[in-house]
């Protein structure tokens, strides 16, 4: 019941500390400009689709909190690789068979990444 309490909490916070409008639409120019950043670095974009069904799923397969399922089932929809520092997601990650979990060090080490232009130097 863990995650239910955080949702309940989460919106009794939300309540409490709504944001002001000029703080809303700071937020949405961030996200943009990340957005436009991500892009020129050759990153791709793709609207994520939550099968909440897959979620509990993915859940109950590998002890995952709702939040990590969430994360594991967005990336499987739409990428080749997840990308985490999560200390749960990587305990777990030679269990996972529907995408390859990795921890971003790793990317230097896969064959075709590893001259990519989108990796840091």
């Amino acid at each position: 019941m863990r995650d239910g309490q955080s949702l309940v909490w989460f919106n009794q916070l939300k309540k409490r500390y709504r944001l002001k409008n000029w703080e809303q639409a700071d937020i949405r120019e961030s996200l943009r400009s990340f957005s436009r950043f991500l892009s020129k670095k050759g990153f791709m974009e793709f609207d994520a689709v939550v099968d909440y069904d897959e979620v509990h799923r993915l859940s109950l397969k590998y002890g995952l909190e709702t939040h990590d399922a969430i994360h594991l089932c967005v990336a499987r929809h739409g990428a080749d690789y997840l990308i985490t520092t999560d200390p749960d997601l990587l305990e777990v990650k030679s269990q996972i068979k529907e995408i390859h979990v990795i921890r971003r060090a790793t990317l230097r080490t896969i064959t075709g990444l590893r001259k990519s232009r989108v990796m840091p130097r």
